[in-house]
């Protein structure tokens, strides 16, 4: 038995209203990714490592910077003093 255009034609139009519906009106609600996420690590040992050591890191690079000490204003004129150079 073969299928005639006109059944394979309603047989797509079916299929194509049910996924506009499941489009237009979806049944779950999309989180976004950071809603999904949360609590992912609560009580992880290695996350709160992994902060630690992150944490250790910038401080580190805060120490080496002379921009860090000062205020954005100060920072401001100090690169407008090496332009000037």
């Amino acid at each position: 038995m073969s299928v005639t255009l006109e059944e394979r034609v309603a047989i797509l139009e079916a299929e194509i209203n049910l996924i506009k519906n499941k489009v237009e009106s979806p049944t779950t609600s999309v989180k976004p990714w950071w809603e999904q996420i949360t609590g992912t690590f609560a009580d992880s040992p290695d996350y709160e490592k992994a902060m630690q050591l992150g944490k250790k890191y910038r401080e580190s690079l805060r120490k080496r910077s002379k921009f860090v000490k000062l205020t954005p204003m100060e920072c401001h004129h100090e690169i407008q003093e090496k332009s000037r150079r």
